[in-house]
């Protein structure tokens, strides 16, 4: 299993879709938009691949953290 966690950064705020197959999570890794940025795991059933950036369109020059799921699984919310 790959870890989602990385030795050399910080995770913090993980937050699951109602379905537990996303997982949403702010890292400072390097390669984002700013300080610490907003990616997503997806669950294939046996491990959690594809770590990735929400991107720009999410993430910007400041922090992002907190995600939350709504009930429904139709929005994330978060800080910035």
């Amino acid at each position: 299993m790959e870890s989602i966690n990385t030795p050399a950064h910080n995770e913090r705020g993980p937050a699951f879709s109602r379905d537990g197959r996303y997982l949403y999570l702010s890292s400072d890794r390097p390669g984002g938009e700013g300080g610490y940025d907003l990616y997503v795991a997806r669950w294939s059933g046996e491990d959690w691949v594809e770590v990735a950036s929400l991107g720009p369109a999410v993430n910007g020059a400041a922090d992002e953290g907190g995600p939350a799921v709504s009930a429904d699984g139709d929005r994330l919310y978060f800080s910035s």
